[in-house]
């Protein structure tokens, strides 16, 4: 009876062994589901992140654009006005330098005669 008492207590604590086991099996599966869990989590959350960045540098880009656009149109209508000012400036010149002579020679025909 000896030999049947110690197997029986062998295999008492080779079930018990076994029940640790699986124990520890199911705890390492279940932190293993979690970290898993956590680190796709983690890597949609860098991937939201890289496209918010994206984004945010695009409308910067487009609001550079629209800027730089916008200074190349009101330099582009200033060139204009200053092209007509000038016309309009040797154009009243001209005319006052004709008005200026035309006294100038009535003075003289006046004064002369």
């Amino acid at each position: 009876m000896g030999d049947t008492t110690k197997d029986g207590e062998a295999l008492r604590q080779l079930a018990e062994v076994k029940g640790q086991l699986t124990a520890m099996t199911t705890m390492l599966t279940q932190q293993h589901a979690s970290t898993q869990s956590m680190l796709r989590q983690q890597h949609e959350s860098t991937n939201q992140r890289i496209d918010d960045l994206r984004a945010s540098m695009d409308a910067k880009h487009a609001a550079t654009d629209k800027r730089v656009d916008g200074a190349v149109g009101r330099i582009g209508t200033l060139e204009a006005n200053e092209r007509a000012t000038a016309i309009k400036a040797a154009t009243i010149g001209v005319f006052t330098s004709g008005v200026v002579s035309a006294v100038i020679a009535a003075l003289k025909i006046k004064g002369g005669g």
